[in-house]
């Protein structure tokens, strides 16, 4: 089992060497999945000494006496780890997300980890000639893995991911003045979407009333809210700060310009992320003006 996994690891690594580039369909374009570094990518954290103390610790497990207890924690990671690694099925900048390798394959490296620390102190307490050379080897490894970890979190102590967005969200709120407002968003394929990360927040943290405008102006569509909520200020959140020509027939009046700078950790795919970037997102909240449609 243990040269099993050996195997498995080092054909992980030399991936990339040995069979290159993997491909994916995202919407019938091929994109880069990344799959084929998805070990090298998670050794930027784990780091390589890391996963040799990981098999020393599958090791150690394998070679004791069965127990339920001692396997059942690290099971779930040893299964899912070659599927994960092979093919995540995943976006790349979602590999740390929910359901793949922070809730499962983490916890089971780190255990493993910590099994093959615990035999180097139980070791040290050993014979005498096998003490020192124990003592320094454990101290020096686990004092190696502390100074990683500790250098790639203290760049993390003081960024606040997305911070400031709860105010935001607050703000776009107020714009309906304490009524409950009906905020239509306009829809981008921009990969911070000011509609996706603020429009479900504005319903369900405020109670406000969201929805998507099409894609394709339609204000007919806009009207129907209008009608549809009678008495409630309706509004459009449109990127920038250009009045929507496609709109003109609403009546539109400016209520807001927000210009937020969110704050994200870099995304790479190649090499560890080891700062923060600023993304600005600038929108105007319009007001419709008009109770009812234009006659033609």
């Amino acid at each position: 089992m243990v040269a099993v996994a050996a195997l498995l690891l080092l054909l992980g690594f030399l991936r990339p060497w040995l069979f290159g580039p993997v491909w994916g369909d995202f919407r019938g374009r091929p994109v880069r999945t990344y799959d084929e570094a998805t070990l090298i990518r998670l050794s930027w954290f784990l780091t390589l000494p890391g996963f040799g103390l990981a098999l020393a610790g599958l090791a150690l497990v394998a070679l004791r006496r069965w127990r339920a207890a001692g396997w059942a924690p690290l099971l779930p990671a040893l299964c899912l780890l070659p599927v994960y690694a092979y093919r995540a099925e995943v976006s790349a900048r979602l590999m740390w997300w929910t359901r793949r390798f922070v809730p499962i394959i983490l916890p089971g490296l780190v255990v493993l980890i910590a099994v093959a620390l615990a035999a180097g102190l139980a070791l040290a307490a050993g014979p005498r000639r096998l003490r020192w050379p124990v003592r320094a080897g454990t101290a020096v490894t686990a004092g190696f893995l502390l100074v990683v970890f500790a250098g790639q979190s203290l760049p993390l102590r003081h960024h606040q991911e997305h911070g400031g967005s709860f105010e935001t969200v607050q703000r776009i709120a107020s714009a309906a003045g304490g009524n409950q407002g009906v905020f239509l968003w306009e829809q981008s394929s921009s990969l911070y979407d000011v509609a996706y990360l603020f429009g479900g927040p504005v319903w369900l943290q405020q109670g406000q009333i969201s929805a998507l405008l099409p894609r394709r102006p339609d204000p007919a569509y806009v009207w129907s809210f209008v009608r549809g909520f009678p008495g409630q200020p309706v509004f459009l959140v449109t990127r920038g700060h250009r009045r929507p020509k496609a709109y003109a027939s609403l009546g539109l009046r400016a209520v807001d310009q927000i210009t937020y700078v969110m704050p994200v950790w870099r995304e790479t795919y190649t090499t560890r992320p080891s700062g923060a970037v600023g993304v600005p997102l600038r929108f105007t909240i319009w007001q419709v003006g008009r109770a009812q449609p234009p006659r033609v």
